[in-house]
């Protein structure tokens, strides 16, 4: 066996068993109390010596961007408010009515936002609590994506949508859904457009469809390929399809523009336009769009003794070779969730990475907007022994991320700094 495909099948057999034994000490664990989110607004130093010396110490692999600079309190493009716990961990996304989540009765319940704060200092997230037992929800499941008046996600096999406003039934839209995948989407010409993952094709790979309001869908992995995570995202001039291959070996990236003419959808060339080193299950693909401008995230292996978020710059257009960067993390996660949106005209990412590289370290979870070089700077929302999941959305005045950590679900607002936030009410 080649030396280096043996090292990197050992890492990920300890990584797993490292990340079953966290999970297992979660479960026994109990919850912390309510009244307080981990670590809120959590200030690191805003020296900057402390962080060229932190930036320094920490290990790099080749063509790596430099670890991600804190930033002094205040100094963000946004107002981070203090983070709220509003329910148990279940499947959550944020929505500008507040936090959209889906119960074990497949019922659609909301924590309503509030009306948001004006001026530069942070404040408590206005939005109200969901009192439900713990046992009314799956814990990990995968938050639904929001599309117009309808929330969408996977339920045994089925990708299946409801009303927000929790009226109506559950409608089943296609039954060849992946369980435990999650799906994107966003407004069509005609109705929505949600992107989803099936169950295992006759060659056992998996692979990406398109849902089209009307009952319609369309293939999106190209033929000889699979696709194991996908992020729909629109842009100013119709969509982009980001497809993962997550692999053991290497973990190729495509992406592929997709536009309507006249009521019907047409799909443009698929390219790969990245490769990456060994995915695990867990790994996923997120993506958001200023404008036409389209940023892809994957947080994956770089090699075999490092690991980090991937910043890949996709542009308008999907091309070859594209540019990436990572942001290191100073150890591994076999779990590491992420989150992409438009916040602010700003291209916004959150994810969680251990505090340093001590075992079972505590884990942050940083918001920061990615430039040329990307990330090169983010804030400490958060602190908390693990995050189970994020999600993140615009809303009117900013934007509102939501994560699980705790056994709790957290919704945190982040204001567009100098500018006036508006609330629903």
């Amino acid at each position: 066996m080649n030396s280096r495909v043996g090292q990197a099948a050992l890492f990920a057999m300890l990584g797993c068993f490292a990340a079953c034994r966290e999970r297992e000490a979660a479960h026994e664990s109990k919850p912390k109390p309510t009244t307080s989110a981990p670590g809120v607004n959590a200030k690191p130093e805003a020296s900057s010596a402390a962080a060229s010396s932190a930036a320094a110490s920490t290990k790099r692999g080749p063509d790596v961007a430099r670890p991600t600079t804190r930033l002094s309190a205040g100094s963000g493009p946004f107002v981070i408010d203090q983070p709220v716990d509003i329910a148990p961990s279940g499947p959550a996304t944020p929505h500008e009515l507040g936090v959209v989540m889906v119960d074990r009765q497949d019922k659609v319940v909301v924590a309503r936002r509030g009306k948001a704060v004006s001026g530069e200092r942070s404040a408590p997230t206005a939005i109200t609590a969901i009192e439900r037992k713990r046992e009314d929800f799956v814990a990990y499941a995968r938050g639904p994506t929001l599309v117009s008046d309808f929330a969408y996600w996977v339920r045994k096999g089925q990708l299946v949508r409801a009303r927000i406003d929790g009226s109506g039934a559950t409608e089943v839209l296609a039954s060849d859904a992946r369980n435990g995948t999650r799906v994107s989407g966003s407004k069509g010409v005609a109705g929505a457009l949600i992107a989803y993952i099936t169950t295992p094709n006759s060659q056992g790979a998996l692979q990406a469809k398109l849902w089209i309001e009307g009952g319609k869908s369309l293939d999106l992995t190209p033929e000889g390929a699979g696709t194991s995570s996908v992020a729909w995202v629109p842009q100013k001039n119709g969509w982009m399809v980001l497809s993962l291959d997550g692999r053991s070996g290497m973990t190729p990236l495509h992406a592929r523009r997709v536009t309507a003419e006249g009521p019907n959808i047409k799909l443009g060339p698929d390219v790969v336009i990245w490769v990456g080193a060994s995915a695990q299950a867990t790994t996923e693909v997120f993506a958001a769009a200023t404008d036409d401008d389209v940023w892809a995230f994957v947080p994956i292996e770089q090699d075999v003794t490092h690991f980090g978020l991937a910043q890949i710059p996709v542009g308008a257009e999907p091309r070859m070779d594209a540019q990436v960067t990572f942001a290191t993390y100073p150890s591994g996660l076999n779990t590491a969730p992420a989150a992409a949106a438009s916040v602010c005209g700003k291209t916004t990412v959150a994810f969680a990475q251990p505090v340093d590289e001590k075992p079972n370290a505590q884990q942050e979870l940083i918001v920061g907007t990615p430039g040329k070089d990307g990330l090169q700077g983010g804030e400490v929302v958060a602190k908390a022994r693990s995050f189970a999941d994020a999600s993140l959305s615009s809303v009117p005045g900013g934007g509102l991320l939501v994560y699980n950590a705790e056994h709790r679900i957290w919704a945190v607002s982040l204001r567009c700094r100098h500018s006036a936030a508006k609330g629903p009410g």
